[in-house]
């Protein structure tokens, strides 16, 4: 080979590695280049993988969060209900007790009254009839329309009431009946009587 030749060939070589060696470093940029892009962002189906992963984890944290809530709340009602039925227990047990009481009260009740009447039906109510009376003035009546006269301090006996007069008859005169005034009559006494 002539020496020129050499020196281009030389040259062709030399360029040539030069070329293959640039090629090279294009090749590793390029290649560091698509691992950095595979990093930030990298192939779209790499990336939509990732968030798909990242959504499903995303809503399996919400189905545990939501399911939490959900068995706390539904023993929360469970316990509140128990609480229910037994204040309701309770209430229910004190309705009952107080419906006893109310029906001791009641019973009791009726029973003094009926002792109170039958304590009051034996007394001896000195203004209600029969009973014995004393006219404490004259009582002038009219014996041809039914009323009775009586001298002051007589005793008469009185066997009806009706507003304001009694119907009796003078206690010595027994057949002397008729209707006098309430009014003009006073409490028997004894003592008095026993003077007579």
């Amino acid at each position: 080979m002539a020496p020129g030749n050499k020196q281009k060939q030389a040259a062709s070589t030399g360029d040539g590695s030069l070329a293959k060696a640039e090629e090279g470093s294009k090749g590793s940029k390029g290649n560091a280049g698509a691992n950095a892009g595979g990093d930030a962002g990298g192939e779209p189906g790499d990336t939509l993988a990732q968030l798909m992963r990242q959504l499903g984890q995303c809503r399996m944290q919400e189905y545990k969060l939501e399911n939490q809530v959900l068995q706390e709340s539904h023993r929360r009602v469970t316990e509140l209900q128990g609480r229910l039925r037994s204040t309701e227990s309770r209430l229910s047990a004190a309705e009952s007790k107080v419906a006893e009481l109310e029906k001791e009260l009641a019973s009791a009740r009726s029973s003094t009254q009926s002792q109170n009447q039958n304590n009051f039906e034996g007394a001896y109510d000195a203004k209600k009839p029969p009973c014995f009376r004393t006219a404490n003035q004259d009582i002038k009546g009219n014996m041809e329309i039914g009323y009775l006269s009586v001298q002051n301090g007589a005793l008469v006996v009185a066997t009806h009431l009706q507003e304001d007069y009694y119907f009796g008859y003078q206690f010595d005169q027994p057949s002397n009946q008729g209707w006098f005034p309430v009014a003009q009559t006073r409490d028997f006494d004894r003592r008095e009587f026993g003077q007579k």
